[in-house]
């Protein structure tokens, strides 16, 4: 009989029983609020031994009465449980929790970025990158009092060079405002870079008033003075608060993610850190339960973690049917693709933009051309004709071999964007590739409107056999940036019509990226990168106003008629006004559904079946107007799947309705053989946004029927 288990434990106890300290405080504004909170409860903490204090607001909470509060105040004091029905309260519960679990794990974990990393755990070693297990944990405290920690075995990644080896090796490679953390601090704090200090370690620091090297012995920890001398550098960092610190280069290390990693490193990385499901579930329920038993004042029995015990109903999505050109319906790419091609579009107007340094002798230009050759033979068999751009030509014997390697790139591009037509398939060699791909994009794409494919280019590519797959995946970037639809979905959705929103966050900007999806079959008929920056994570009432606006009219354009309902798939927390939305709406006659579509949401789905984990995909669980969803199911070589959380903020289908049409849209990555676990709504929007950010995307692109940030 299958068990079907989440990463997520439920307490026997409940929130309205639980007896914690509340305390109101005062706070002189409200900009110094969530500084200031989090200072007065470190100070607090220290004053009290260590006691574990957190706060929300003006509030702080401790499972113990703070006894010693020095020069601090408070002007209300309560011992109670939380009252439920207060927001603020449960958040304050939520983070005492959390924070009780890090202060009781000291001696066993080490605290990295809000995960457990186990002290008697070695990294996974790779030459350039050292690799941590850890265990991520997040608590949740509903309006119901119950108590739910959600967790999942995550890994940490660090560089193994420290800044004062990368400093010493050359200087302007760390450029001011460079993310790096501390490793040696058990919270691995995170700074922004500044500068080189134009003083000396045993010089005295305007910020420290005494010297780095005075401060660590006064401190008593002479371990970070091992090989400090009087000449030593220091550098100057900046938390997220703004305060400036001076520190030892080699206690810091560039930060490190996955996502930020060089394409040489993430494939190493990806390689190193894939586990089976039975493997990490093993592992994740094993270590989550040491941690959670060092909490007394909670109970967490072994079987809460059975979704049925958790609350949840296991349901599955259907997987739909595609259908592609010549009314050929089927559900796999691949046979659809063959048989039928593309569903819609005949041509294709391209430029073949050749590193020179593919161009230094006679067979490797040969070489090049039997690609182009092939990709164009493939391309007429999926009932596109490539239009072939002969202005390049005009090009030949111009460009020196290193000019995709070139410092100044991007000043020399310039002046060769005129002999370009179409989408340019950039066709660069392994060398250079990843020195040009963002040079190119900002300069073709983000200023010239120019839309661009890249490829890698290599001889194994002219082997029909083995090199198909990653043809028809470049074929496919190279329709949907010219505006094609490779396929369409063989059965209607819920709604008519699909708006997908993400405000991107990148060097303090932010940006919102929208994509329509208009019509049933999930057609994507308009895409616009809005040019107006957000406050924050809400979409301003002006930008939804003109969302609408320009939804409904595209929908009107394309079908003669408005959409009945409109479904919302919001990439993150929904924070616009509904309220103002539902309004404008129902003045056109418009039912809507707001939809949160989270993809970092700590949560593991699996199920255990004759002594083995496996994932299922299409399955969800569900309560209330939220689920979790695992919407793939890769190969046990490739790894576990990973689940999308979707909250239904509005009440017009039902919400298996609702799940139904965010699992069919996951097949609608219309630019890559390989289905993804996000809906295209905001996988797409959230591409767009960070395009926009990036300066990679013109802002007036004329390209609104096209998909150029794929």
């Amino acid at each position: 009989m299958n068990q079907y288990y989440f990463s997520e434990w439920l307490t026997s106890n409940n929130a309205s029983s639980l007896l914690i300290h509340l305390y109101t405080i005062p706070l002189s504004t409200e900009e110094n609020r969530y500084s200031l909170g989090g200072q007065i409860s470190y100070e607090l903490s220290k004053r009290n031994n260590y006691q574990t204090i957190v706060f929300f607001e003006q509030y702080l909470a401790s499972f113990s009465e703070i006894n010693s509060w020095d020069k601090y105040e408070y002007i209300k004091y309560e011992a109670r449980p939380i009252c439920l029905d207060k927001a603020y309260e449960r958040k304050l519960l939520e983070r005492l929790v959390k924070k009780e679990l890090e202060q009781r794990s000291r001696l066993t974990h080490v605290m990295d970025r809000g995960a457990f990393r186990l002290k008697r755990t070695k990294p996974i070693n790779t030459e350039e990158l050292l690799i941590y297990p850890a265990i991520q944990i997040n608590v949740e405290v509903g309006e119901n009092g119950e108590i739910f920690v959600g967790f999942d075995y995550i890994h940490r990644f660090e560089y193994r060079d420290n800044l004062l080896k990368l400093l010493n090796l050359n200087e302007s490679f760390i450029l001011k405002g460079t993310s790096v953390v501390d490793v040696n601090n058990p919270k691995t704090h995170e700074y922004e870079f500044l500068e080189i200090a134009p003083y000396k370690a045993g010089d005295e620091s305007p910020y420290l008033k005494e010297s780095v090297i005075n401060y660590y012995g006064r401190k008593g920890e002479p371990k970070k003075l091992v090989g400090v001398d009087a000449a030593s550098m220091i550098v100057h960092v900046k938390n997220k608060a703004g305060a400036i610190f001076p520190y030892l280069p080699h206690l810091l290390k560039l930060s490190c993610s996955f996502d930020s990693l060089p394409t040489h490193l993430s494939k190493i990385a990806s390689k190193a850190i894939k586990m089976k499901p039975s493997e990490k579930m093993q592992e994740l329920f094993k270590e989550t339960h040491e941690i959670l038993q060092k909490l007394p004042m909670l109970n967490f029995p072994k079987e809460n973690v059975r979704a049925v015990n958790l609350g949840y109903e296991v349901k599955n999505a259907n997987a739909p049917l595609l259908r592609f050109g010549n009314e050929c319906t089927t559900s796999k790419l691949n046979e659809g693709l063959r048989k039928g091609g593309i569903y819609k579009g005949k041509e294709a107007h391209v430029s073949f933009f050749v590193d020179p340094l593919l161009q230094k002798n006679e067979n490797m230009r040969a070489n090049v051309g039997d690609f182009i050759k092939l990709l164009t033979q493939e391309s007429s068999k999926m009932g596109v004709n490539l239009i072939v751009s002969g202005k390049p030509r005009e090009l030949r014997g111009q460009l020196e071999q290193n000019f995709l390697s070139s410092a100044d790139l991007g000043y020399k591009l310039k002046s060769i964007a005129k002999y370009f037509n179409g989408t340019v398939v950039v066709i660069a060699s392994e060398q250079t590739i990843n020195h040009a791909y963002k040079i190119v994009k900002r300069e073709f794409g983000g200023k010239q409107d120019i839309v661009t494919q890249f490829v890698s280019f290599s001889n194994a590519l002219l082997d029909r056999s083995k090199s198909l797959y990653t043809i028809y995946n470049i074929l496919l970037g190279i329709y949907v940036k010219s505006g094609l639809q490779p396929w369409v979905l063989g059965e209607n959705l819920n709604s008519d019509c699909f708006i997908g929103l993400d405000v991107s966050h990148e060097d303090g900007k932010h940006a919102s990226g929208i994509i329509q999806i208009i019509g049933k079959d999930g057609t994507m008929i308009k895409q616009k990168s809005l040019s107006t920056n957000e406050a924050g994570e809400r979409i301003s009432m002006g930008t939804i106003e003109e969302i609408l606006y320009d939804t409904i009219h595209s929908y009107k354009e394309r079908y003669g008629e408005t959409p009945m309902h409109i479904t919302f798939h919001r990439d993150g927390f929904c924070r616009e006004d509904l309220v103002f939305i539902a309004e404008k709406l129902s003045r056109m006659g418009i039912a809507f559904d707001y939809v949160e579509v989270l993809k970092n949401v700590n949560r593991r789905m699996a199920t255990y079946d004759n002594g083995k984990w496996i994932t299922e995909q299409s399955m969800y669980y569900k309560k209330d107007k939220m689920g979790y969803l695992c919407s793939t199911s890769p190969k046990e070589f490739v790894g576990m799947a990973r689940v999308v959380k979707v909250v239904q903020k509005t009440n017009q289908l039902d919400f298996d309705q609702i799940m139904s049409d965010v699992y069919k849209l996951s097949y609608m990555h219309i630019h890559s053989m390989l289905k993804t676990r996000l809906p295209i709504t905001t996988h797409y929007a959230d591409l767009s946004s960070t395009f926009h950010n990036r300066g990679l995307l013109h802002p007036s692109t004329r390209h609104e029927e096209a998909l150029p940030f794929v």
